[in-house]
């Protein structure tokens, strides 16, 4: 049998080239400030693009404008993205199969901070390429299109980590990794945040309790960061591969992106938390957003709180939390907040195998 192996320091172990291989390219990040918002990159063809989300969630110019995304649309010419919100603060909750008033293009809050996404893509398998390197005999290639989509894996760490743990500041492109993580333990739920460190919440979905970020607790965990748009360092020993440019295209020791499959975010709108990762029962790495989805808890009839969306992960699942506290909402005319309204857009998001990299 066919076998291409080469150790990689960042992972210290060997990596295959022979199967799976993908680049994982961040395309850029792009807020909600016209109907048609454009990309900051073109996509490559046939490529599968994902959205993941960074602040799904508009806070508006009073305290009575809150906005939830519902769901992110690719242009047919995949050259911009339309985003679709719904008014929360004013609208009958979703549990009871009413789907909230919904926007297309900026929120209709004058002065409103508008949601806003990381945009990446996933290449597709091919069996021959005009440029890059092909393997002959193996089930895919490594595809090398340009020194910007490049995408690979950039750090890795296993270990115990508290609440506020950063990512390293010498991590290239710092501000558009994208990072995965493995843990198992049901009682906690993390979301990566706006300076890039990782918090961790006491996991809660009782409808009536705030999320506590949880400052004591040492939580074991795996984490990766995925990046592209970076000349990558030479692999000293090692395999390196440059373009025309003089740019590395490919460093053994930043090994590539292989995604095993993609898992929706198909919540039961009744209630149900919980979903399984995944077609088998290997453990699996899943991406850290800032927020995946909207939330708002009722402090009082009149009052509610507005609040991030987290998981939680343990015995190959993951279930909703609440997570970040983002300010609070009041209803506008005679409404009353008598009970949790939430929304989860049904991101799909891509999954890796904790075996090929730990």
């Amino acid at each position: 049998m066919l076998k291409f192996e080469v150790f990689s320091k960042t992972i210290n172990k060997n990596i295959s080239f022979l199967e799976n291989n993908r680049t994982l390219n961040y395309i850029g990040e792009l807020e909600n400030t016209q109907e048609w918002n454009p990309l900051p990159k073109s996509l490559s063809v046939d490529s599968r693009v994902m959205f993941i989300p960074f602040k799904p969630y508009v806070l508006g110019r009073t305290w009575s404008d809150f906005y939830g995304l519902h769901h992110v649309e690719l242009s047919p010419d995949r050259t911009s993205v339309r985003f679709h919100t719904t008014d929360i603060s004013a609208s009958l909750p979703i549990y009871g199969g009413v789907d909230w008033k919904r926007f297309y293009g900026p929120c209709p809050c004058p002065n409103a901070k508008q949601a806003k996404i990381h945009v990446y893509e996933h290449d597709n398998s091919h069996s021959t390429s005009d440029y890059g390197l092909y393997l002959s005999n193996s089930t895919d290639y490594f595809s090398l299109i340009d020194s910007d989509k490049n995408g690979c894996v950039v750090w890795a760490y296993s270990g115990a980590i508290e609440s506020g743990y950063s990512l390293p500041d010498t991590l290239p492109n710092r501000e558009g990794c994208l990072v995965f993580a493995h843990w198992d333990d049901l009682n906690y739920a993390i979301r990566l945040d706006e300076d890039r460190r990782i918090r961790i919440y006491n996991r809660t979905w009782s409808m009536t309790t705030v999320a506590q970020e949880n400052r004591d607790v040492s939580l074991p965990i795996k984490l990766l960061a995925v990046t592209s748009s970076a000349n990558l360092p030479v692999s000293d020993p090692g395999l390196t591969l440059w373009n025309a440019k003089g740019n590395v295209m490919l460093s053994s020791d930043y090994p590539p992106v292989k995604v095993v499959e993609f898992f929706t975010l198909d919540f039961d709108r009744q209630g149900s938390d919980t979903i399984k990762l995944g077609s088998g029962d290997a453990a699996y790495l899943i991406p850290v957003c800032s927020s995946i989805g909207t939330m708002l808890m009722p402090l009082n009839v009149y009052r509610a709180s507005n609040q991030g969306i987290s998981f939680s992960m343990g015995n190959n699942c993951v279930r909703v939390s609440q997570s970040a506290y983002f300010g609070d909402s009041g209803p506008g005319g005679n409404y009353q907040y008598t009970r949790a309204l939430w929304q989860i857009p049904e991101w799909q998001l891509p999954l890796l195998l904790v075996d090929d990299y730990f």
